[in-house]
């Protein structure tokens, strides 16, 4: 009966779709699967930028660098509230072992290392010791460009190869077909948990972000090459020398070295060389400073690379910064780039520590610990005050502060009253026909009334109070005898 239900169904077909995985059979290729044409081949490029490249890249390009560090402080900065079953929990253990992960770091270089990783080659590995069934004893980030994944029969990395110096660690694929682990096997102490958002051409390891704009970083370290070469090179494109008369190779040979040391390097730019001799003629070319001047180029890459990191240029553009626009840069920047990747990082932790202490944990941020995102909370909580969507403790909860008594209540402006509105009730009455539904008038004055306005309004009854005080005086003007006194209702 359990593979009557739902669930039972699935576990019975995961099961047996996992069982005969290796086996699967062989299937025509789909239409999408067929080669471009030609055209497209000779625009587009299949290859990837290795993690080694990406890396150099980082090291070698100030843009390219500014980009990452300015996300991974972002990031690194933010601090971490940890979520159990769904509830906050202040003071969790995973908090404690967070600020003190082992290998002289604390929280803060750990996620700016990981997460410079992930923005430079994708992919960031981390490197958990501790028995894998057990909460985790120290965390440890690895170099991208040094670990290899071998792929599997099913094209899923089968294992991971490190190598760093002179050591060299191999983490194999569990058998669980759901979840993979990579553990190490010699140990079986540590394993190593891959983190990205998603696959780039191969299953396993995640995208680079430098693919698209690979040809935009070269071309930025061309321009800077070729600048340095004219820089080096002095009176390259300065004249040209002719000599008129027939001269023997010895001749040329020392006319070339008077000119190349009399002449070229940054020293003897813009000079003029003079030479013993006769049919000697100089032309001189017309001097412009269009080949030194790159920061066209420059700007261009920086737009292309900034672009590609959802970063907004006016950080970068000084010319067209105001003070309205570099605030709102900074929000940008947190809501495109800093928060995206603060939830990639830490998922990826929240993953191997819900398999670890087998509880489902979920890692946040705390926005009131960034001045931008306290700045955002803060407007955005006077802003749903003041049009009188929430009450005020609501709006103190979102800025970050504690309730005030009598701050539950939801206050309007005192001339918003109501009008009077049509309601549909009843569908049997005499004025209109069966299943008919009548509109009924609500007075603003009175809207338990419900009597049309065409009716003549009925006589009050007198109170209960009313008719005992008039039988009070009747029987007072009996007792006197009176017959001049009469009581009128």
């Amino acid at each position: 009966m359990a593979q009557d239900t739902f669930w039972g169904r699935f576990k019975a077909g995961f099961a047996g779709t996992a069982s005969h995985i290796s086996t699967k059979a062989a299937v025509s290729e789909p239409m999408s699967a067929l080669a471009p044409p030609a055209i497209h081949g000779i625009q587009l490029q299949v290859a990837d930028v290795s993690p080694y490249q990406a890396w150099l890249l980082y090291l070698n390009v100030s843009s390219f660098a500014r980009v990452v560090d300015l996300i991974a402080d972002a990031v690194s900065a933010l601090i971490p509230v940890v979520q159990e079953n769904g509830k906050i929990i202040d003071g969790h253990p995973i908090s404690a072992f967070l600020a003190r992960p082992g290998f002289n770091r604390n929280r803060k270089r750990l996620i700016k290392e990981l997460t410079v990783q992930y923005l430079v080659t994708g992919t960031a590995y981390t490197h958990v010791y501790g028995n894998p069934s057990a909460p985790p004893t120290a965390i440890d980030v690895l170099k991208t460009y040094q670990v290899n994944p071998v792929p599997g029969s099913d094209m899923w990395p089968q294992s991971y190869q490190w190598n760093e110096g002179l050591r060299s660690v191999r983490f194999e694929r569990n058998e669980n077909p759901r979840d993979f682990r990579w553990v190490d096997m010699a140990s079986q102490l540590s394993e190593i948990i891959p983190i990205y958002d998603m696959e780039g051409s191969k299953r396993g390891i995640g995208l680079p972000r430098l693919n698209a704009i690979r040809n935009d970083v070269e071309l930025r370290l061309k321009g800077i090459q070729h600048n340095a070469s004219v820089l080096d090179k002095g009176a390259r494109l300065s004249g040209v020398l002719a000599v008129a008369e027939f001269s023997t190779p010895e001749q040329e040979e020392s006319l070339m070295a008077q000119f190349q040391s009399r002449a070229t390097g940054v020293h003897n730019a813009g000079g003029i060389m003079i030479t013993s001799g006769k049919g000697l003629e100089f032309t001189p070319f017309s001097q412009t400073m269009k080949d030194m001047d790159f920061a066209k180029l420059i700007q261009i890459v920086e737009d292309a690379i900034v672009s590609r990191y959802n970063v907004p240029v006016t950080l970068y553009r000084t010319d067209a910064q105001t003070n309205n626009n570099y605030e709102t840069a900074w929000n940008i920047l947190y809501d495109q780039a800093v928060l995206p990747t603060f939830q990639i990082i830490f998922s990826g932790l929240a993953q191997m520590f819900t398999e670890r202490l087998g509880s489902s944990i979920e890692i946040v941020h705390d926005s009131l610990t960034s001045p931008i995102l306290a700045r955002a909370a803060t407007s955005r909580a006077r802003e749903l005050f003041s049009a009188n969507l929430v009450s005020r403790n609501e709006a103190r909860q979102i800025a970050g502060y504690e309730p005030v008594l009598g701050g539950d209540i939801i206050y309007g402006p005192m001339g918003m009253v109501p009008q009077g509105e049509d309601l549909f009730t009843g569908i049997d009455d005499a004025d209109g026909e069966p299943g008919e539904r009548k509109p009924v008038v609500v007075h603003p004055q009175n809207p338990a009334t419900e009597e049309p306005d065409n009716k003549p309004a009925k006589k009050p009854k007198p109170k209960q109070d009313d008719e005992k005080s008039f039988r009070v005086l009747e029987d007072f003007a009996t007792e006197l005898g009176s017959k001049k006194l009469k009581v009128v209702r």
